[in-house]
C-alpha cells in the first residue's frame, strides 16, 4: 500500500511540474520527456484502479506448525508460485484469477497465489461468503492475526 501511495504522489508531483511548466512546443527533447511522463502516470493509475470491491471471510493457514499439507508446508501453491507471508493468499481462481493484487483491511496489498478445496467451497462462511486464505509461515503469527481481526472484511480487487 505505502509503495502504491509514493508512486501515485510522485507521479502526480511530476504531472504537476510539466502541466505546469512552460514547455515549448518546439522543443523536441521537453515533449519527448513530457510524453513519457504522461504514459508513466497513467500506467501508474491504471494499476491502482479497483476492479471490484468483495465482501469476504477472511481465513488463514500456514507452512510450520502443524496442522497443514504437504504442499504448503513446502510453501508450494497451487498457481506454481512460492507461498511467501506478507504476500500470498489462497483464493477461488473463478472469482479472483491467480495473481491479481488485493487489498486487505490491516494486511494491505496481497497477492492471489494459492486455492483449495476449502476456499473454493466457501466452508469458512457456510457457503455464504467468497473465502479468501492468508499465508503466514508459523502458525503462532497466523492464529495471532485471526483471534485479533475482523473475520468479515471488504476487500478491493486490483485491476492488473
Amino acid at each position: 500500500m505505502n509503495r502504491i501511495f509514493l508512486i501515485l504522489i510522485a507521479s502526480t508531483f511530476l504531472y504537476n511540474i510539466i502541466s505546469n511548466s512552460n514547455v515549448k512546443k518546439d522543443d523536441g527533447l521537453s515533449i519527448f520527456t513530457a510524453k513519457s511522463l504522461n504514459i508513466l502516470k497513467e500506467k501508474t493509475l491504471k494499476k491502482t484502479v479497483v476492479e471490484k470491491k468483495i465482501k469476504a471471510r477472511l481465513t488463514v493457514y500456514w507452512a510450520k506448525g502443524g496442522d497443514t499439507d504437504k504442499d504448503t508446508a513446502r510453501k508450494k501453491s497451487s498457481s506454481g508460485t512460492r507461498l511467501m507471508e506478507g504476500v500470498s493468499v489462497a483464493v477461488d481462481p473463478r472469482l479472483i484469477p491467480f495473481y491479481k493484487r488485493l487489498y486487505i483491511p490491516n494486511l494491505g496489498i496481497r497477492v492471489a497465489h494459492d486455492t483449495g478445496t476449502a476456499v473454493k467451497l466457501k466452508k469458512a462462511s457456510g457457503g455464504k461468503l467468497p473465502v479468501i486464505d492468508v499465508f503466514f509461515e508459523k502458525k503462532r503469527d497466523a492464529l495471532d492475526f485471526a483471534y485479533n481481526n475482523p473475520k468479515i472484511v471488504t476487500v478491493s480487487v486490483y485491476k492488473y
